[in-house]
C-alpha cells in the first residue's frame, strides 16, 4: 500500500509540476515562435529578451550597416548581456554598435570576446577577418576564415573563392598550409574551387610537397584533376613534379609513354593514366600483362574502349604505332584513334585515324601533328562492333607514341 501511495504521490507531484509548467511553457513557446517570425513583437513584449533583441538588431544592421542603436536599445542590450553575459551574438552586435559610434577599441574588444566565447558567431568571425586583414595580420585573418568556414558551411560559397584568389600571395599560401595539411573540413571544397580559379603555379606552390593527409583515397579524383590542369597549362616539369608527389617513385618519363604499365595504370594520375569505361554498351576493355590492351566487343556495339592523356611538345609530329591481333581475321571490326587537346574546360579534337589491319599486323606509325601550344594530348580508342553473331576480341600490343622530329 505504501508503495502505491508513493507512486500516487509521485504522480500527483508530477501532475502539479505539469500544471505549474503549463502557463510558462505556453509563454515560452509563444515567445520562441515570435522570435523567429516576428522578433519586433517578441521584443515589445519582452524588452530584455536577448535572442529577440539580437534578431531585431541583426535585421536592421543587415538593411543598413551604418545604423546606430537608440539609447533605450543600448540599455536593453546591456541588460540582455547582464542576463546572458556569454551571448556571443549580443557581444558581436555590441561591437558593431561601437564601430558605428567610432569606438574602434571597444568594437575590437567586444568582437574578440564574442569569438572567444563561441566560434559560432559568424558576425564576429567575419568582422575579425576584415580587422586582421586591415592590420596586415595574414595568419590571423586565415585563422578567422578557418573558424567561419568550419562552423558555418553556408559561408563557403562566398569565402572560399576569396581564399582561392589569394593563393597568388606567398604569405597567404603559407598561412593556409597548416589547414590544408590537417586537413580542415573545408579543404576539399576549397581545392575544388581553387582548381578552377587559381593559377596552376600557385596551386603547385601550395600543395608541394603534398601533405600526407591528402594522400587519402577521398582526395584522389580532385588531385587527379589538378594534375590534368597542370599538364594542360603548366610546363612539363611542373606536371611531372606534381605527379611524382602523387605517386612516390614515379618515373616522370612514364607520363609520355603510351604502353600500359603499372605506372601508367595508376588511378592517382587521373586523366594521365589509362582509363577504361564501364562495360555498359558491349565493350569490355582491360590492360593485360606485357603492356597489352585487350578489348572484347559484342556484335554491333560501338563507342569508347580506352583513353589516356600524355605529355607532348606542341608543334611536333608524332608517330603512333601498335601491333593489332584479332580473334576473327574475317571480322569487320572497326578501330579508330582520336586525338584531342585541352583548351580550358573543353577538349578540342584535332586528329582522327581509322586503322586498317589483318589478323596480326603492325599498324603505323600513324602521323599525328600536335598543335602549337598543346602540352598534353588525350588519345581515345573507339571501336565499332562486328556485324556478326559472336563477339570479337582484339589486342593492341607494342603501343608507342614517338616524336618524329
Amino acid at each position: 500500500m505504501t508503495s502505491g501511495l508513493l507512486a500516487l504521490g509521485a504522480r500527483l507531484i508530477v501532475a502539479a509540476l505539469f500544471l505549474a509548467a503549463i502557463v510558462p511553457a505556453y509563454r515560452h513557446a509563444e515567445l520562441s515562435y515570435l522570435r523567429e517570425n516576428d522578433p519586433q513583437r517578441a521584443l515589445d513584449s519582452h524588452p530584455a529578451d536577448a535572442r529577440a533583441l539580437t534578431r531585431v538588431i541583426a535585421e536592421r544592421l543587415a538593411a543598413d550597416p551604418a545604423n546606430t542603436l537608440a539609447a533605450a536599445e543600448t540599455d536593453n542590450l546591456r541588460r540582455s548581456l547582464i542576463d546572458r553575459p556569454l551571448s556571443a551574438d549580443l557581444l558581436a552586435i555590441q561591437g558593431l554598435n561601437a564601430q558605428v559610434a567610432s569606438q574602434p577599441d571597444q568594437a575590437l574588444t567586444a568582437m574578440r570576446l564574442a569569438d572567444r566565447i563561441s566560434r559560432r558567431s559568424s558576425l564576429a568571425s567575419l568582422w575579425l577577418i576584415e580587422a586582421a586583414s586591415n592590420a596586415g595580420d595574414v595568419p590571423g585573418a586565415v585563422g578567422h576564415y578557418h573558424n567561419a568556414l568550419s562552423v558555418h558551411p553556408p559561408l563557403r560559397n562566398a569565402l572560399l573563392p576569396l581564399l582561392a584568389r589569394g593563393l597568388v600571395y606567398p604569405e597567404i599560401r603559407a598561412a593556409l598550409s597548416p589547414y590544408i595539411a590537417r586537413p580542415a573540413n573545408w579543404t576539399g571544397d576549397f581545392l575544388q574551387i581553387a582548381a578552377k580559379e587559381s593559377s596552376p603555379a600557385d596551386l603547385q606552390a601550395l600543395l608541394s610537397p603534398l601533405p600526407a593527409a591528402l594522400r587519402d583515397e577521398a582526395f584522389q579524383p580532385l588531385l587527379g584533376s589538378l594534375l590534368e590542369r597542370l599538364a594542360a597549362e603548366a610546363e612539363p616539369e611542373a606536371a611531372a613534379g606534381f605527379a611524382a608527389d602523387l605517386v612516390p617513385g614515379l618515373d616522370p618519363r612514364a607520363l609520355s609513354v603510351l604502353a600500359p604499365s603499372p605506372q601508367t595504370l595508376d588511378p592517382r594520375l587521373g586523366a594521365l593514366a589509362w582509363r577504361f569505361p564501364e562495360d555498359k554498351g558491349g565493350i569490355a576493355s582491360r590492360a593485360v600483362q606485357g603492356g597489352v590492351l585487350e578489348i572484347e566487343v559484342q556484335p554491333l556495339a560501338n563507342g569508347l574502349a580506352a583513353h589516356r592523356g600524355l605529355l607532348v611538345e606542341g608543334g611536333k609530329t608524332y608517330g603512333l604505332s601498335q601491333r593489332v591481333s584479332i580473334s576473327d581475321a574475317g571480322s569487320d571490326l572497326g578501330l579508330t584513334w582520336r586525338g584531342s587537346c585541352k583548351a580550358g574546360d573543353e577538349a578540342i579534337g584535332f586528329w582522327e585515324k581509322r586503322l586498317s589491319f589483318g589478323s596480326s599486323d603492325i599498324v603505323g606509325p600513324l602521323l599525328l601533328e600536335v598543335p602549337f601550344g598543346c602540352r598534353a594530348v588525350t588519345l581515345a580508342l573507339m571501336v565499332e562492333g562486328p556485324d556478326a553473331q559472336m563477339p570479337v576480341t582484339v589486342k593492341l600490343s607494342q603501343l608507342e607514341l614517338k616524336a618524329l622530329d
